[in-house]
């Protein structure tokens, strides 16, 4: 079934999903809708579900007189009165099943196969768009929510008339017998529509908001430490992450963190504050965050390596801006990142979001870049200095020394409490030999024992990879070298 949203219009949202269309790959719709839209700023999403509809099969058995028949295996018999029970009434047990549609009783959910956004502001301020006399058919390329592989296509025609355009067009010829869309919908031709209707179909002035994202840290990056290993051998080798963040498809909107150097583990902080000015409702604006983690090599003219990406929607979180009007925070979240030549890598950035008006931005004044850990910002947005490594230098080693000091500690700490975790087990015997309930601490304990045996198996599951790999590398280093020493001087 087809489910649509019009941004700015009204009605706002259409859905066929009551009358959904049955076990066809290629279902022929024909279904027709309208809205009243704000232009300019106005969309439509139209996207195609599948709608699950589950039933269940309910077995029954009963009893069925077969007649006055010999007995059957698998039947039994009732004699009649005074009968001598060679031939009586027979009964035998029959089964069957039928089917009950959970739907009816309102148990279905669906799920999105793809969806294709629409601008109307392309179309209608376009001059050769309007020139047309008849709208032409457009095949819509439908996408999934991660891109991909296209789900498939959509054909549709879309009509757009100024209001009162198609009263003109039924007073020129009232005795025509064909429809168009407002025929359809019983909105257009409502006499009594209301004086508050009209003034929210006005022109909606914009409104300029602040976007502010805070890039916390980023982890489980093994994409650089992978390629040294693989080309160098080096297996101490130290990455320098940094993250750019772009707005839209715009390359002025590019803001870009400072380089995070000599991350261990795969992992950096950056407590780094990017922000960007923007008016809403705004068509050229393309609704998304694309995030993007590169590794910079020290060496010079040498290429950043992307170690990750992905674009976050925002269409959401616009549309309610404009609509309320008030600031829209986004606490700190994980966001899993992809990388397009390996499937096996997804970092993990932590960040946060926030859209807020221009009139309480000013009142909650914020620094970017190196200025969010200035002081002299709103209390509320005060960053931490992110914590990182330092080289070791002889004029001043604190630096490095305390980073070492504060990781092994952080690792101590974790193993420890993963350490812990079957403690509960401990006071269980001496609960047993004091004959007091042990209940709960034998399940604590099987609990404790259960996620200390998982993260173990994992641990050294990963050791013996790393293991492996770099035997496998040594080997064949050795095996280069050997066939190298083999040839002849003159081949070398």
């Amino acid at each position: 079934y087809i489910s649509g949203n019009v941004l700015y219009g009204d009605p706002s949202h259409f859905s066929t999903r009551l009358h959904a269309q049955r076990n066809s790959p290629n279902p022929i719709l024909f279904e027709s809708f309208q809205s009243r839209v704000r232009l300019p700023g106005g969309s439509i999403r139209l996207s195609v579900k599948d709608r699950v509809l589950p039933s269940l099969l309910v077995p029954t058995a009963y009893p069925w007189y077969s007649g006055n028949i010999q007995s059957k295996p698998g039947s039994f018999s009732l004699e009649e009165e005074g009968g001598s029970g060679e031939s009586g009434r027979n009964f035998e047990w029959r089964t069957g099943e039928f089917s009950v549609e959970l739907s009816k009783f309102g148990v279905s959910w669906s799920s999105e196969i793809g969806a294709t956004t629409i601008d109307l502001d392309s179309r209608w301020y376009n001059p050769q768009w309007r020139q047309l006399a008849v709208a032409p058919v457009e095949l819509r390329t439908l996408w999934g929510k991660r891109g991909g592989n296209p789900k498939g296509k959509l054909e549709l025609v879309i009509e757009m008339q100024e209001p009162g355009r198609h009263k003109a067009m039924q007073k020129q010829n009232p005795h025509t017998t064909e429809k168009s869309a407002v025929d359809y919908n019983p909105l257009m031709n409502d006499s009594k529509l209301s004086s508050q209707m009209m003034d929210n179909m006005a022109l909606q002035p914009r409104r300029r908001f602040r976007l502010r994202v805070v890039i916390f840290r980023v982890r489980d990056v093994w994409q650089p430490y992978r390629r040294a290993a693989r080309e160098s051998g080096d297996l101490n080798y130290l990455a320098n992450f940094r993250v750019a963040i772009r707005l839209g498809n715009r390359p002025e909107d590019v803001r870009r963190t400072d380089t995070c150097r000599l991350c261990p583990q795969g992992s950096g902080d950056f407590n780094w504050r990017v922000g960007w000015s923007i008016e809403l409702p705004d068509s050229e604006l393309k609704p998304r965050l694309k995030l993007q983690l590169y590794d910079v090599p020290e060496r010079l003219f040498a290429d950043e390596m992307l170690c990750g990406s992905v674009d976050i929607s925002l269409r959401e979180l616009l549309d309610q801006a404009v609509e309320t009007e008030d600031a829209i925070i986004k606490r700190r979240q994980k966001v899993t990142l992809f990388h397009p030549g390996d499937a096996s890598a997804s970092p993990i950035v932590e960040l946060s979001l926030e859209l807020i008006p221009e009139s309480q931005a000013v009142k909650k004044y914020c620094g970017f870049g190196l200025d969010g850990y200035a002081l002299w910002q709103h209390e509320d947005y005060i960053l931490p200095r992110p914590r990182r490594a330092a080289p070791f230098s002889l004029l001043n080693p604190v630096p490095s020394i305390s980073f070492q000091i504060a990781s092994s500690m952080e690792q101590i700490q974790w193993q420890m409490s993963l350490y812990l975790l079957p403690f509960p087990l401990v006071p269980m015997f001496l609960q047993l030999i004091a004959y007091t309930p042990w209940n709960w601490y034998f399940i604590g304990g099987v609990f404790g024992l259960i996620v200390f045996l998982r993260v173990f198996l994992l641990e050294m599951k990963r050791a013996n990879d790393n293991a492996r790999a770099q035997r496998e590398f040594e080997l064949d280093k050795q095996a280069e070298k050997e066939a190298n020493e083999k040839k002849p001087d003159n081949i070398k």
